[in-house]
């Protein structure tokens, strides 16, 4: 009777450490803006907020905080900058994706999608590069799941500027058929125009797009008229009254 009291007694004083600790180790727990990102699940499977929870841990560490902010769209707080860090690779539960990305609009994950596999990293870098913008992680592929099979789908995480905040909705690569437009994806994209990547207007009205057979705004060259076009040399190409080329006249 004496042993069972004591052990009993025992029991109970290691459940209150225990509580004890737990306690402590949660006033003293960081609920940090810089472990916040924004999820958003793409899939027809339905995934509840425990399952995505159970998930997030299993891959990414311990999470301290969820809000849910509407369909199919939470805020998620990681312990820290390492499980933030793993959650913003994304992850899968069945066949629905989990998009993280930094609420932080200067940092997103960009995504080119569905391209050729052979198509080589240092490209993507040149076009984030002739954006304005600048790639501040590895390039990363996706892959089918249950495989290590690339499906073709290379992102990575982004920094933004204060003039570009948004990149065009495709892009033109070249591939073994000749040039394609891929689709190009990141969160709080606008459309922009490919030339300037800036909102408010089309390739064609942009300030800095020319025809360069006549020299003006508003159409390309395929679609100037004779009456513009004789403004300029057939052989150059430059302004007549700029012309020195012999073989014309």
């Amino acid at each position: 009777m004496t042993d069972n009291m004591e052990k009993t007694n025992g029991m109970d004083k290691d459940n209150e450490k225990a509580q004890r600790k737990k306690n402590e180790d949660n006033e003293g727990m960081k609920y940090g803006k810089e472990y916040t990102v924004a999820i958003k699940l793409e899939g027809e499977d339905k995934v509840t907020t425990m399952e995505l929870l159970r998930a997030i841990k299993e891959v990414c560490g311990e999470v301290v905080g969820c809000r849910m902010k509407g369909e199919k769209k939470y805020e998620i707080t990681m312990r820290n900058e390492r499980g933030k860090e793993r959650l913003m690779d994304g992850l899968r539960i069945k066949d629905t994706r989990i998009l993280a990305s930094d609420i932080n609009v200067k940092e997103l994950v960009v995504s080119f999608m569905n391209l050729p596999v052979y198509v080589e990293d240092g490209v993507i870098l040149s076009k984030l590069s002739s954006w304005g913008v600048t790639a501040i992680s590895e390039i990363r592929r996706r892959v089918w799941p249950g495989t290590e099979v690339v499906d073709g789908t290379r992102f990575c995480k982004v920094k933004f500027t204060e003039k570009e905040t948004s990149l065009p909705y495709s892009t033109r690569i070249e591939t073994l058929e000749g040039a394609e437009y891929f689709r190009v994806i990141h969160d709080k994209q606008v459309r922009v125009c490919r030339m300037c990547i800036q909102p408010g207007h089309i390739v064609k009205d942009c300030p800095e797009f020319q025809c360069f057979k006549c020299g003006n705004q508003g159409h390309y060259a395929r679609e100037c008229d004779g009456e513009k076009e004789r403004n300029f040399c057939g052989g150059c190409r430059k302004r007549l009254a700029e012309c020195n080329w012999r073989g014309w006249g």
